[in-house]
């Protein structure tokens, strides 16, 4: 018997069952893909179907009252007072292994033994396998869509249920969610050593990388290097580039590789205070003042503060025109890093229009800035910023700009650290 094709549903009635709901149709492009928009508090969740079938098995659901619950992979009826989540492993193993540790099932099972459920007056959290409806929802959830196969055929996954809450907001969905699971994976953790955490549907702002394309083949680009870099510099930049789920971690690695290269910029400058203080004809070297004086220009850590080796270092590798190319080259950057939405994380936005403008000193101003909110340590002389960038935040998902100009100096430093790479051949 021939295999039936998938169709995309009729979308007049969709549109139709929609006007009961907040749900609303945003591309129909029926030929690839469905876009949809779906309730999540003051700002819509876009869901993508690339395929007819995953519209149909969202349709079969009861989808009126259901929401999205803040930048979760989860869905929550306030009427009817429950909330249903993604639950991931902060190792990177394979589903099947959670699923068998939690649940004592057998290798490769998608169905547990038994759930586990713990109760207190009316509200009972469980953690089980993930329901139909919450399968459902995946194209809602970003990079779990990958997750899907079929009905029947699905990656197991690990959701955790929270039952028996009074009519909540979208914020009060976020709340009781991240409350009651901290503190029951907290307690699993120390049971079984097995950290768990929510999954977050990842859209950070300004982190929308993919591979860059070219017109010609990469076997036709590639060719033996030239040069080597320095290994422990180059050991921070790969670990902030395999840390893109950790927006403060890759940000505070990319600074660790311009961190790891202060010495040597800083040094160039002691060099030229060692030369005033010795070509100073007035120096003398039986006098304990001016020995202090020189002692105090070789001493690069004593010299200059964090801030100032910071500057020392972004002025050998760029120039202010550097700075306004690297801004030219992605426009909503451009946009998020010289006007007001770029407060969201720190208030020294670059100055772009005023063509005197010292943006190197800005920029040195602006990094330091989110390296102590990073790290959570005021400035300097005991300044206190008033912001902190914490993690699982509205303000980090802001980050990935001014990621992408860490990330920019740490490849100009490691490049300034290149050396002949010298092979014994055979």
């Amino acid at each position: 018997m021939a295999q039936t094709t998938p169709q995309w549903p009729d979308l007049d009635q969709v549109r139709e069952r929609f006007k009961a709901t907040k749900y609303k149709i945003v591309s129909d492009e029926t030929t690839s893909r469905l876009v949809i928009h779906a309730p999540s508090g003051k700002i819509d969740r876009e869901g993508r179907f690339i395929r007819p079938e995953l519209m149909a098995r969202f349709l079969s659901q009861p989808i009126e009252g259901i929401v999205c619950v803040g930048d979760y992979a989860a869905i929550a009826s306030y009427t009817e007072g429950w909330i249903e989540a993604v639950v991931d492993s902060v190792y990177a193993e394979p589903s099947y292994i959670r699923f068998s540790m939690l649940f004592d099932a057998a290798p490769f099972s998608t169905e547990p033994k038994q759930p586990i459920t713990v109760t207190k007056g009316n509200v009972k959290v469980t953690l089980e396998a993930g329901s139909e409806r919450l399968w459902a929802y995946m194209p809602f959830f970003g990079d779990l869509n990958r997750m899907i196969v079929r009905p029947g055929q699905d990656r197991p996954i690990v959701s955790i249920r929270i039952e028996g809450l009074k009519a909540i907001t979208n914020s009060e969905a976020v709340h009781a969610l991240e409350r009651i699971s901290n503190a029951l994976f907290f307690q699993i953790d120390l049971l079984r050593n097995a950290p768990l955490s929510l999954h977050r549907v990842r859209e950070r702002i300004g982190s929308g990388r993919l591979y860059r394309k070219s017109e010609s083949s990469l076997r036709d680009e590639v060719e033996f290097p030239s040069f080597e870099y320095d290994a422990n510099a180059l050991s921070y930049y790969w670990f902030a580039r395999s840390a893109g789920r950790s927006p403060q971690f890759q940000f505070l690695s990319f600074y660790q590789v311009l961190e790891y290269f202060f010495v040597p910029f800083a040094q160039v400058e002691a060099r030229s205070r060692v030369k005033q203080v010795l070509g100073d004809p007035r120096f003398r070297p039986d006098r304990d003042v001016d020995l202090a004086k020189l002692i105090g220009a070789c001493n690069v850590q004593q010299a200059y503060s964090e801030r100032e080796q910071l500057k020392l270092t972004v002025v050998a590798l760029v120039a202010n025109e550097d700075i306004r190319e690297f801004l030219d080259e992605d426009t909503e950057r451009s946009e998020f890093l010289t006007g007001s939405k770029g407060k969201r994380v720190s208030d020294h936005i670059l100055p772009v229009k005023d063509k005197n403008a010292d943006l190197i000193t800005v920029l040195t101003n602006r990094i330091y800035d989110v390296r102590c909110q990073v790290v959570h340590t005021g400035a300097e002389h005991g300044e206190e910023s008033g912001k902190l960038l914490l993690p699982a935040t509205e303000r980090i998902r802001h980050l990935g700009y001014d990621i992408s100009v860490v990330e920019w100096l740490a490849r100009k430093a490691l490049i300034s650290s290149a050396a002949p790479l010298s092979i014994k051949e055979g």
